[in-house]
């Protein structure tokens, strides 16, 4: 049987600032990170309404893995290295400007490694977003 390849990725989260995210997603991707079962090299970009830095956002998401992640980080370098994979893009899902720049993020990301542009978008909104983020998505 041929060995399995990580594929490369890159996730944006719709609504990156709200409980799910802090909860549930991020924990959950630290943990398959820390398990060395998430593929690699992937990228995570959070989206939503606050206006947050790459950093702060990084350092929110770290709280989230301190408090929720059932392993929690080992050391500084490994959570470095995972949270060197997080950004952050702040818009209203609703203004058709944030996936221009949701687009160059993505672009600018896949164009500094190699392999396919594989994207994968989670909506962590209310189900009234759906509609319009999947709509501007497809525009």
């Amino acid at each position: 049987m041929p060995a399995v390849s990580d594929e490369p990725f890159s996730l944006v989260i719709f609504g990156a600032s709200g409980d799910l995210t802090r909860r549930k997603l991020v924990p959950a991707l630290w943990s398959l990170y820390a398990g060395r079962t998430l593929p690699e090299p992937f990228a995570i970009i959070g989206s939503a309404r606050s206006e947050v830095s790459d950093d702060e956002f990084r350092r929110r998401m770290r709280e989230a893995v301190r408090e929720f992640a059932r392993v929690k980080p080992p050391s500084a370098n490994v959570w470095d290295r995972f949270a060197s994979s997080l950004s952050y893009v702040n818009g209203n899902p609703a203004d058709p400007a944030l996936y221009g720049s949701l687009e160059r993020a993505l672009r600018d990301i896949e164009k500094a490694r190699p392999g396919a542009a594989n994207r994968l978008f989670y909506l962590a909104t209310p189900p009234s977003l759906y509609d319009t983020i999947v709509e501007n998505l497809g525009a």
